[in-house]
């Protein structure tokens, strides 16, 4: 260490003398660095810098070239949409075009286009639940390997995949109980999710639909690992539920005071209703809450591979993650992305519950044979 020093010491005195002889100029002045950076030592907990990486840099070659990514997208609707677009472009030059909708119909126009020959999108995005069916009907490619997973010591929530690396989780959702303040006192809030099927809550809690929708196949598939029965279920199909076909309607009916509970929201789905300061909350509950990740999956025969490839390394990049966690209000998976859920829709869980693989493929199979659906007896 005392070598080191001493070397170091050394060329700080050999650059200073090189500078006492050279020209003089006026440049902007910039921030001290706290320690120097040689170039020559690469850190373990940083990936290989682009320009070092012949393959990577390969593929960022060849996905300019390509000049193109789309995506089939749940969640990057409207001014999402916009924003994460513009600032890949920025980045890369390479356009992005969003097609949103709803991922089971996606799901379906993939394996038409499959079929046909005709494959339209590179990118499928969305609730891993789909994202998870995609792989298993064969519709999606393996990502391979990208330089961002190399990065340590800077995940709030490490990214997950498949082993086979087809499914990519990118962007943490917090899923709980949500009430109307206006409706439901603090100290009349249920603090159980047993609580929920209590007489007093029939015909006030709302949910969307699991027929059509994967968030209440979450909340099924969690309760169950957590040691919650079908009776259990049975009980809660009795308190006259207000089931709706998309995932945003059920804030909305919460705000409006059409029901005094929301079963299982995730902030990204209420953040239009926040912005509205509606009279809403998250609640916790004793048994604990559930995280869960949208994900990415390239598709299989995507016209676009290489921009697909660089689009996903790019969504889990510090710069990536900011334009998400803020155009979407959430949860970065970053430690070096601030949080931009609103205020009043932050919450501190005392357990929180993140699904795994064997969850999501779980959450598949419910959605695909409609298992809660069937149990719900709607």
């Amino acid at each position: 260490m005392r070598k080191f020093y001493a070397l170091f010491a050394f060329v700080v005195l050999l650059a200073a003398l090189f500078a006492a002889c050279a020209p003089q100029t006026t440049t902007a002045p910039s921030m001290p660095q706290l320690s120097p950076a040689p170039v020559s030592v690469s850190s373990p907990n940083l990936p290989p810098p682009i320009a070092e990486d012949p393959a990577w840099q390969k593929v960022v070659e060849t996905a300019k070239k390509e000049g193109k990514v789309v995506l089939y997208s749940f969640s990057f609707t409207g001014g999402v949409g916009v924003q994460l677009a513009k600032a890949f472009e920025e980045r890369y030059g390479i356009s992005v075009d969003i097609i949103t909708g709803p991922g089971a119909q996606f799901i379906e126009r993939i394996k038409t286009e499959q079929r046909a020959k005709q494959i339209m999108a590179d990118v499928m995005e969305g609730a891993s639940a789909n994202a998870n069916l995609a792989q298993q009907d064969g519709l999606s490619a393996s990502y391979g390997e990208i330089p961002v997973l190399k990065e340590k010591d800077v995940w709030l929530i490490q990214p997950d995949s498949d082993p086979a690396r087809h499914v990519l989780y990118y962007s943490p959702i917090l899923t709980g109980p949500w009430i109307n303040t206006n409706l439901v006192k603090a100290d009349e809030a249920p603090r159980s999710w047993r609580q929920l099927v209590e007489p007093r809550w029939r015909g006030k809690l709302v949910a969307s639909d699991p027929d059509i929708t994967p968030t209440p196949n979450v909340f099924f598939v969690m309760l169950k690992r957590l040691g919650f029965d079908d009776n259990y279920f049975k009980a809660l199909a009795a308190q006259q539920l207000i089931l709706t076909p998309t995932a945003w309607q059920p804030s909305s009916i919460l705000a409006r005071g059409e029901a005094h509970i929301l079963i299982a929201g995730q902030v990204i789905n209420i953040a239009p209703v926040l912005a509205e300061k509606a009279p809403v909350k998250p609640i916790d509950m004793e048994e604990g809450l559930f995280a869960r990740a949208q994900a990415l999956n390239i598709l299989a025969n995507a016209p676009h591979p290489n921009a697909a490839r660089l689009f996903l390394n790019w969504s889990l990049t510090e710069e990536g993650q900011t334009v998400q966690a803020r155009a979407k209000t959430v949860l970065s998976l970053r430690r070096d992305v601030p949080d931009f859920t609103p205020e009043q829709g932050r919450i501190t869980p005392r357990k929180v519950f993140t699904t795994t693989l064997q969850d999501e493929l779980e959450i598949a199979r419910v959605q695909r044979e409609k298992t809660f659906h069937k149990i719900l007896g709607y």
